[in-house]
């Protein structure tokens, strides 16, 4: 690597953690969308478009995420496009951590579990612990 292919430390650690980002993105990106998928195709729950929904909305939040990162890591942009660019990153991940943790607590698979709990867990806490845990990811 020459000398002109360096970057300071601080923008280097920056852009590892962009990549780390768009690693942990990329799977639930992957596995949301065909959740989504999957849910449009199904056609037994009263509660389908909000699953559709709630899905599609997540693999976007998580897209948005992975494209972010690639135009950080690809164009020569300026520090104020840079810190744009981390603000949304930001934003899509705590909104995508919030609406998981807010379905978690609240979510209509609630119903579906009172009138037949072996279907899913039906322990709301440790939904929502293991929706937090996700925060994690965000450090």
């Amino acid at each position: 690597m020459s000398q002109s292919d360096r970057l300071p430390l601080g923008q280097q650690m920056l852009r590892g953690a962009g990549i780390g980002q768009a690693i942990v993105a990329f799977p639930i990106c992957l596995f949301l969308g065909a959740s989504a998928y999957y849910v449009m195709l199904e056609q037994r729950s009263h509660w389908l478009v909000y699953y559709f929904f709630r899905d599609s909305v997540s693999a976007i939040m998580a897209a948005g995420i992975i494209f972010s990162v690639y135009v950080q890591r690809k164009a020569v942009i300026s520090l104020y496009q840079y810190l744009l660019f981390e603000a949304a990153k930001s934003l899509l991940a705590t909104g995508l951590w919030l609406w998981l943790i807010l379905d978690a607590a609240y979510g209509p698979w609630q119903d579906e579990c009172k009138s037949n709990p072996y279907v899913r867990p039906c322990d709301v806490s440790a939904r929502v612990s293991r929706a937090a845990l996700a925060s994690v990811v965000l450090l």
